[in-house]
């Protein structure tokens, strides 16, 4: 069903053929003819010579998430697989997840290679898609396999996992988050918009609570004949890399005009929170 296209080695971007998926998994699950140089990249260290000799030019490689004319580059992009890779390092486990339609060990015998069926996928939500995923999954992926032409070299798993009755990822085309300084509110506010009380000490995430005062205090929402203007920030389910430090200053600097009494503590708080939201997250 699954067709991906297979390569000489890691250094050649030019597509070897086109095999089916069915045929990789039993190739890792059962080895062939190249299975003795795996078992000699395994008995050495990765900072090794040999095991990077073998690992980029003696073993073939597969690129598992859409097929290319010619040669692999996002230019040369044709049709999505259906597939999708993903790549955790330094784990000895992966989650059970409906999701996971195949896993096996890495060539480094350190980490896993990991297949989920998707809907949809494009070059433009595939960065979302993989990070989604790996969330989902409970994973720790690699940012640096983050890629649409990403390839793996082949790997050996006598005990890698099949599931072809997985579930199908559905993938949704990315959106771009704009951060303008306040919002534009029509009509009427209510006072459910806001998460702070009432105390002056409170933390605010919003002004909204400015407009609930004096004969407002007991009001449930407040009807406006013009436009008010509210600050809100938002933050974004995932923050790629190239819009982390901009969207981070963007917000700490909303909540810092919120909270003008808070203190650098909180605001780190903040940050920390906000880190996790990115990929790959800001050194701290």
């Amino acid at each position: 069903m699954f067709q991906i296209t297979q390569y000489a080695n890691a250094k050649d971007p030019k597509v070897s053929t086109v095999i089916a998926l069915k045929s990789v998994l039993h190739i890792i699950k059962g080895g062939d003819d190249k299975l003795p140089l795996i078992q000699a990249a395994r008995a050495v260290d990765k900072a090794n010579p040999l095991y990077n000799t073998i690992k980029t030019t003696s073993l073939p490689t597969f690129r598992f998430n859409f097929l290319f004319d010619g040669s692999a580059a996002n230019k040369n992009i044709t049709v999505p697989t259906g597939l999708i890779y993903l790549d955790a390092d330094n784990t000895d486990t992966i989650p059970d997840s409906p999701f996971v339609l195949a896993k096996w060990k890495s060539l480094s015998n350190t980490g896993y290679g990991i297949l989920v069926k998707v809907s949809g996928l494009t070059r433009n939500n595939y960065k979302d898609t993989y990070n989604h995923l790996s969330q989902l999954i409970g994973i720790d992926s690699d940012a640096g396999a983050r890629k649409a032409t990403q390839q793996t070299i082949q790997s050996y798993d006598p005990h890698l996992y099949h599931n072809p009755d997985a579930e199908v990822y559905v993938c949704t085309e990315s959106k771009k988050v704009s951060h303008p300084p306040i919002e534009k509110r029509e009509k009427y506010i209510g006072t459910n918009d806001t998460f702070s009380n009432s105390s002056e000490d409170a933390i605010r995430f919003n002004n909204i609570g400015e407009y609930f005062t004096g004969e407002y205090t007991v009001a449930d929402y407040r009807v406006f004949n013009e436009k008010v203007m509210i600050c809100s920030p938002y933050i974004p389910f995932n923050i790629e890399e190239g819009k982390r430090n901009s969207t981070l200053f963007y917000l700490l600097s909303q909540y810092a005009l919120l909270n003008p009494t808070v203190g650098k503590p909180w605001l780190k708080a903040i940050a920390g929170t906000i880190n996790k939201k990115m990929y790959p997250n800001l050194a701290v």
